[in-house]
């Protein structure tokens, strides 16, 4: 057997975590340049959810299944302050399945926004704002650029440098969305954690994984309804500490939601999975998209 010295060991391993133990990391957005295109690919999978109708004291059981694939290139134009920001949709198609009773409904439905250009400016509070250059958005558009906006506006990191094994909140605002458009104010609790440092695709790559715990109420008191959502989700953002790109992102976990009326009520309970994906390439062509 060939004798390793423990100082060979030692190097090997400060190679592949230099900073693993005692540095601080200060974490900030990546810094997308006008060279570059970033290509980002989101799937969600909210398959083999539980409903439970209840009526009259008889209950009914069914299931859902939700899959959402999408695509976007993001793009920076200028720079400085006055830098634009612009997204083309390249894929948004959601897939709805749902089986209640003896009740059966499929269907398969691509978003407005895809082969259209998205663009944004920054607010007075520095946050993006999207929109459609030159046109008005459908009502369902609307609702899709909000969606991208909140993601766009999350918030991950603090404004001063953390050490492994440190935690703080987070803002994911994409979940906040989510929640909100259908409940109205939701409680959110969302923490981040500096994990480790490891040699991921030949990168230096933060490990943070993450837990968001989120309810939300709604009367509706002329209906006499009430509904309410909870989500417990938990996943890991993976960020190139070279780039400070965000390059992965993975996520799972429940969530319910209850409506109630009028001696009725539904109890959905569904298995979430989020995978976000980014990869960074120079610009080669123009954009063609409307």
């Amino acid at each position: 057997m060939k004798y390793i010295a423990p100082a060979t060991v030692l190097t090997a391993v400060l190679a592949i975590s230099p900073c693993c133990y005692g540095q601080s990391i200060l974490f900030k957005p990546h810094q997308q340049t006008p060279n570059q295109t970033v290509t980002i690919r989101a799937n969600s999978d909210a398959s083999g959810a539980q409903i439970t109708v209840m009526n009259g004291g008889k209950a009914q059981k069914g299931s859902s299944s939700i899959k959402r694939q999408r695509a976007w290139e993001r793009k920076i134009i200028g720079t400085g302050p006055t830098a634009k920001l612009q997204y083309v949709v390249l894929l948004d198609q959601t897939y709805r399945e749902m089986n209640l009773g003896s009740k059966s409904d499929a269907s398969t439905q691509s978003s407005g926004l895809v082969g259209q250009i998205i663009h944004g400016l920054r607010d007075d509070t520095q946050r993006w704002r999207l929109f459609l250059k030159g046109k008005s958005a459908t009502n369902q558009q609307a609702i899709d650029l909000v969606e991208l906006e909140s993601y766009e506006n999350r918030r991950w990191f603090q404004d001063i440098p953390v050490k492994i094994g440190q935690t703080w909140f987070i803002e994911p605002e994409f979940i906040r969305n989510f929640i909100e458009r259908d409940m109205g104010p939701a409680l959110i609790d969302a923490k981040m954690t500096f994990k480790s440092i490891e040699m991921i695709d030949g990168e230096r790559t933060a490990v943070l994984p993450f837990t968001i715990k989120s309810q939300a109420r709604k009367e509706e008191g002329t209906k006499f309804r009430t509904s309410s959502a909870i989500a417990n989700l938990s996943g890991t953002l993976y960020v190139a500490l070279g780039t400070m790109l965000d390059k992965k992102l993975t996520m799972s976990g429940t969530l319910t939601t209850t409506v109630r009326q009028s001696g009725t009520s539904s109890v959905v309970k569904s298995p979430v999975t989020y995978i976000v994906t980014k990869t960074v390439t120079p610009n080669t062509a123009p954009n063609t998209a409307r």
